[in-house]
């Protein structure tokens, strides 16, 4: 028998990479979600980070058990895939919530945090959903809320400074030009 033989096909191959990825996600979830807390706890009483902490750990528990039921079924499609998308809104809702609470809170280095948060957790969403316009809008509406929460206090903080009120509309401008502009069903460029 040779080696060519031996390699699992492609349904055989999927749970092996899916539990190498699984292991992987879990450990990455548990690094984010501790410097969430930790810079949390810099800025917010600690009873609201514990709970925080506690619903957000079981929110990340769930959608990891939906999504191991779907890599078993290998689709999304029945219950699992509601739910899936349930959860994935729940958490981005928490990351937005805590972010929302560095910037209203924190100082420089709270508020830099947040601001990494959100891109970090966009650029995420944007990777896993990007080809499904409406779940990513609805995975990134708690971020956008965040930002359009924002850039309304900005506008008020800028009574009297026309360019300043201005450009607080900017924020929601950017992210409505990005999801609007045709870029993300185009072919990278050299593609036929």
């Amino acid at each position: 028998m040779s080696p060519r033989d031996e390699t699992p096909t492609a349904p055989e191959a999927r749970p092996i990479a899916f539990a190498v990825h699984a292991r992987r996600n879990i450990v990455v979830q548990a690094l984010g979600l501790t410097m969430v807390v930790l810079a949390c706890l810099n800025a917010v009483p600690w009873p609201i980070v514990a709970g925080w902490t506690a619903v957000a750990v079981l929110v990340l528990a769930a959608e990891n058990h939906v999504l191991r039921i779907a890599a078993k079924e290998g689709r999304l499609s029945g219950p699992v895939g509601p739910w899936a998308l349930t959860l994935r809104i729940a958490a981005t809702s928490l990351y937005a919530l805590a972010a929302l609470a560095l910037m209203a809170r924190g100082g420089p280095d709270e508020h830099l945090f947040a601001f990494a948060l959100i891109t970090a957790s966009m650029l995420h969403v944007l990777m896993r959903y990007y080809r499904w316009p409406w779940i990513l809008a609805a995975v990134v509406s708690p971020y956008l809320g965040v930002l359009g929460l924002v850039a309304v206090t900005q506008f008020r903080l800028a009574n009297g400074h026309p360019l300043a009120s201005l450009i607080a509309t900017f924020t929601l401008g950017t992210f409505g030009l990005q999801f609007w502009w045709p870029a993300r069903s185009s072919p990278p460029p050299g593609a036929s």
